[in-house]
């Protein structure tokens, strides 16, 4: 299931938190038409919390390198990207040594 919401905008940030299940290159033109909006209503933060997206797939050096890439120009500047998802807490009970 799919859940869109508009990124909102507090104190000149633009706080996007994409939810639901996408494919990779879904996932990036999620994040550009973020990017576009915020531009285009004159914000220039931008947070986006991907904790909600599930079952995205780990992406490759060369996938990071064309997500920012796009990134980049959607910003129309140079760009410094920070991309994070939820940490994995793993129980001691599951780790064998």
């Amino acid at each position: 299931m799919q859940i869109l919401e508009l990124p909102e905008i507090k104190n000149d940030l633009c706080i996007y938190r994409p939810r639901g299940r996408f494919s990779l290159v879904e996932a990036v033109d999620l994040v550009s038409r973020a990017i576009s909006n915020c531009r285009k209503q004159g914000v220039n933060k931008l947070l986006i919390d991907v904790t909600g997206l599930v079952d995205l797939p780990i992406p490759t050096l060369v996938d990071r390198f064309l997500m920012v890439e796009d990134w980049a120009q959607e910003a129309k500047r140079p760009c410094h990207d920070r991309i994070g998802g939820a940490t994995r807490v793993h129980s001691s009970a599951k780790i064998r040594r």
